[in-house]
């Protein structure tokens, strides 16, 4: 009767793990197309692009904020590509401006 108990609990808390561990590691989709999940920058970043109007109670975000939102939505690579200007590479040939060479030991 104990051994039949002990394996009981035994299968019981086996298959709890395996549920938990599942529900840790199995991926997760994404619940709205918006890649921002945070409402509050969801909001402002809606308000940028003209989505929504902007709410005036709504807490200020920063330049950079909104930049990296901008960015992560690929917004700026959007804009980027509309306007046609592709600059080229910046080349730097031997030093970056700094004329002493120090030499010796």
């Amino acid at each position: 009767m104990r051994a039949k108990l002990f394996y009981r609990l035994l299968l019981m808390s086996g298959l709890g793990l395996a549920l938990i561990g599942g529900a840790v590691f199995m991926p997760h989709s994404a619940s709205s197309r918006s890649p921002v999940s945070n409402p509050v920058l969801r909001q402002a970043l809606d308000g940028e692009l003209g989505r929504v109007p902007r709410n005036t109670g709504a807490p200020a975000i920063s330049s950079g904020v909104m930049y990296s939102l901008l960015d992560q939505t690929g917004t700026l690579r959007r804009r980027g590509d509309r306007t046609g200007f592709h600059p080229r590479g910046v080349e730097i040939t031997g030093t970056e401006g700094c004329r002493n060479e120090f030499t010796g030991g």
